[in-house]
């Protein structure tokens, strides 16, 4: 009888052990975090940052959250959640809710408009000139079109490399 090669030699269908790699993950000043909202220009920004630090929204919540998730009279989120669940989860920051609230109004925003939809600013042939912005206030930012956003509010802010949420 001929033996099977995997069952003379077991450890061959295994593969090495990952190497430890140092944990990344840490807790930053709250000094530090307000520093980096308040460094952003726009408002819109400064509003989804706050979420992501003083909700701990995860980047798929603040990406999937729209307005109509949104009950600013209340003060409540409706978040899209890992493994389909729809917390309501309450705006606990006055200031925050009074950002938001200013945000809606400003923004013109129509209840099934994104918090963060992505947008184009350069130059767009189609409109002739430089420095023109296209929204997409209907569409979610793609998760790379997320993190590049993030990178940029760092940037604006002087502030090193951290991780979303």
């Amino acid at each position: 009888m001929e033996s099977r090669p995997d069952r003379a030699q077991p450890r061959r269908g295994l593969s090495r052990p990952r190497k430890a790699q140092p944990n990344r993950r840490q807790a930053h000043s709250l000094e530090r975090i307000q520093a980096i909202i308040e460094a952003q220009p726009e408002l819109r920004d400064r509003v989804a940052l706050a979420l992501l630090a003083r909700h701990g929204l995860r980047k798929d919540e603040l990406r999937r959250l729209r307005w109509r998730d949104l009950d600013l009279q209340v003060g409540l989120m409706r978040l899209h959640a890992k493994g389909g669940k729809r917390p309501e989860v309450p705006i606990v920051f006055a200031d925050l809710l009074a950002d938001l609230n200013r945000l809606y109004l400003e923004s013109q925003a129509k209840p099934s408009h994104y918090l963060l939809f992505p947008r184009r600013v350069g130059n767009l042939p189609s409109h002739g000139g430089r420095g023109v912005v296209a929204e997409y206030p209907d569409k979610p930012m793609v998760p790379s079109t997320m993190h590049r956003w993030f990178k940029r509010c760092l940037e604006q802010a002087g502030a090193a490399d951290m991780l979303m949420h």
